[in-house]
């Protein structure tokens, strides 16, 4: 039936093939004429085909030279300053030029994508695997911790788990990790909102597996995304796979420029802002400058008006100078005594320190050093520069930049932020700050004062407080604790405590403060104290940078202004922060 099917197409087809062919052999000049033309139209496609092609490989690869260009001029527009506000906006003319193209290239990344064969299970257990091992371990985490806050008693915790109950948990958490990956992270959320409730029932007891709470929850998003994500593509044809992931780069790059043309818009923006509020507190600036180089106490300085900063006037007790950092939240005003009426949405307060020489280290005026970190004693020379009168809070850094991604915004957004050193001066350099030396760190803490510092009512260092905190949870200290109660038993919001002589806040407690120097054990002995800003330099990489000024959960030993310590750098920490120092270059 095929076959006799077969030969009635072609045999209606037959008469219209040789109806052609008589056509053609009557009209062999048209017909040839028809046939090249056919070529011709045919060889033009092909070849518009090849051109479009080429075209588009050419378009990926300048665009990729484009937005590799494009973030690395992006990273001039901070600071904020006059100069950069016609580069920004070309920027953006630029960016947005590339970012036409994104959707052509999404569209191409696409039609690879579904050529792929399809997500083998092996490819996809291959993808996740890490998280899953992940989450395993949160598992045997949640379970353990529960077992403990079951047990009520920090002092007496249960028993670890015996190797009969060690392997019944470890086939029920396989047997968890092994379900879909949405049902996997789900219950594990609700396990944490349960243990969080208990936990909530007396925070005293339970505050430090609250917080790590927030961490199992920060890991469970991002592992929650590497389970979504397919990572493994597999391809016939060898040139696809490297056409994709070529593409995927792409994509990927133009999505981060995307984001950053965002920050530019943002940036530009507040920086237009700056550039009318320069004009606005313009007598507030021609004010300040006229009292400061009639000041005695900054010796007819002639000082630059700094872009982004608001005059505020003189503190009535130090009789310096401070000014806001506009861009990190509103102008505080004063009270009826002259002192800052500073609440969560207060912006970085700077004090304009006049420059001068100073005896730094240990052993002066009686003076108890503890170790030989702090010797000699020896003599530098510091030009006038800004410090912020507090520690940064959680929400200063938040509008600066945002926080550290494993940390969450507390309830208190006047608690000092904790932050590892890398990140932390990244995020003040942003703003055309910087982390000050050691040197400039303890003359800003000495504040000219020698010999015993009074630290109740100026220091939050471990106390009665901390020391109560630490027996509900079950903990010891090892370290003696200071003689009075300062009221917390952790951080506390910032300028809870009396100032020093300079009206700086805190400079002796509550979270120690990272410095620009790496920390070298012998390094009042060799190693120069720059001219200017007393920065001691080494050619040898640092292991660990500076720390300074005690904090919360520190005996009052650490909390002299001679004290100096080292951490490593990239490590998050749960007790430093940031103090912030500014130049007076004009920016």
């Amino acid at each position: 039936m095929r076959a006799l099917a077969g030969d009635r197409v072609r045999a209606r087809a037959l008469p219209v093939w040789l109806s052609s062919a008589r056509w053609m052999r009557r009209h062999p000049a048209l017909a040839a004429t028809l046939c090249a033309g056919l070529f011709v139209a045919a060889g033009s496609l092909a070849f518009g085909l090849r051109e479009h092609a080429v075209a588009a490989r050419v378009t990926r690869l300048a665009d990729k030279e484009l937005v590799r260009g494009l973030v690395s001029e992006a990273h001039d527009f901070w600071p904020a300053a006059r100069a950069t506000i016609d580069p920004m906006e070309a920027w953006l003319a630029r960016a947005e030029d590339v970012l036409a193209r994104r959707a052509d290239h999404e569209g191409s990344w696409a039609e690879l994508t579904a050529r792929a064969e399809p997500y083998s299970v092996e490819d996809r257990l291959r993808d996740g695997a890490a998280a899953r091992e992940n989450l395993r371990t949160l598992v045997y985490e949640l379970d353990l911790l529960r077992a403990l806050v079951e047990s009520g008693d920090r002092l007496a915790p249960p028993s670890p788990p015996t190797p009969e109950v060690v392997r019944e948990r470890e086939a029920h958490a396989r047997a968890l990790i092994e379900r879909p990956a949405r049902e996997v992270v789900v219950e594990l959320r609700a396990r944490v909102g349960e243990l969080r409730a208990i936990l909530l029932r007396d925070t005293e007891r339970w505050q430090p597996d609250l917080a790590q709470l927030n961490d199992f929850e920060l890991a469970l998003e991002r592992n929650e995304h590497t389970l979504s994500t397919r990572l493994t593509m597999r391809f016939a044809d060898p040139l696809d796979a490297w056409r994709h992931g070529s593409l995927s780069r792409l994509v990927d790059d133009l999505g981060a420029l995307a984001r950053l043309a965002g920050r530019v818009r943002e940036q530009l923006a507040a920086t237009r802002s700056l550039a009318h509020d320069a004009e606005v507190y313009a007598e507030r600036w021609d004010a300040a400058r006229a009292a400061i180089a009639l000041s005695p106490r900054y010796a007819g300085l002639d000082l630059f008006p700094v872009f982004g900063c608001i005059p505020l006037g003189e503190d009535p007790k130090s009789g310096l100078h401070e000014f806001a950092l506009a861009l990190s939240g509103t102008t505080p005003a004063r009270d009826a005594d002259g002192r800052l009426l500073l609440d969560e949405t207060s912006a970085v307060v700077l004090v304009l320190l006049p420059g001068g020489r100073f005896d730094m280290g240990g052993h002066q005026a009686g003076e108890q050093a503890r170790t030989a970190v702090v010797q000699p004693v020896h003599t530098v020379e510091l030009a006038p520069f800004f410090v912020s009168k507090h520690e940064i809070s959680a929400a200063q850094a938040e509008r600066m930049g945002d926080l550290p991604r494993e940390r969450k915004q507390p309830e208190d957004g006047r608690l000092a932020l904790t932050i590892d050193w890398v990140r932390g001066r990244e995020l003040l350099l942003r703003h055309g700050l910087d982390l000050p030396t050691e040197a400039q760190w303890e003359y800003a803490a000495r504040a000219g004062q020698l010999g015993p510092f009074d630290l109740q009512g100026q220091a939050n260092i471990a106390d009665a407080s901390f020391r109560s905190a630490l027996l509900a949870q079950g903990q010891s200290f090892e370290d003696e604790f200071a003689k009075f109660d300062d009221g917390f038993a952790g951080i506390a919001p910032i300028g809870s405590y009396r100032p020093n002589a300079f009206g700086l806040h805190d400079t002796l407690g509550n979270v120690s403060e990272w410095c620009l120097d790496a920390f070298v054990m012998r390094g009042y002995s060799t190693l120069m104290a720059r001219s200017g800003d007393g920065l001691r330099a080494t050619i040898t990489v640092a292991a660990m940078r500076s720390v300074r000024g005690g904090a919360a959960i520190w005996s009052p030993k650490r909390a002299h202004p001679c004290e100096r310590w080292g951490e490593e750098p990239n490590r998050p920490s749960s007790a430093t922060g940031l103090r912030a120092t500014c130049s007076l270059a004009p920016r």
